[in-house]
């Protein structure tokens, strides 16, 4: 992903430069998907409420305490 080119350019510069903006965009996410995969966790530091809330730091009851959410939704609610 971060390899150049002989000029030295790197895929994302190159489809920034001819204006391939979904190409750009696509590839800074991945990026970042994988810079964000390789970080290592903080230990014992305290969290901002948004880094609690995320998928990486589970905050969610497991085992025995679980309790299942249920609702009824029906197509009327969504149509006029």
């Amino acid at each position: 992903m971060n390899e150049v080119d002989n000029v030295g350019d790197t895929a994302l510069a190159i489809a920034e430069r001819f204006g391939y903006k979904d190409g750009a965009r696509q590839l800074f996410l991945y990026r970042w998907q994988v810079r964000a995969a390789n970080s290592e966790k903080m230990e014992g530091k305290p969290l901002y409420y948004h880094q609690q809330c995320d998928t990486a730091n589970p905050v969610w009851l497991q085992g025995t305490q679980v309790i299942t959410h249920c609702t009824h939704v029906s197509i009327e609610m969504f149509t006029r």
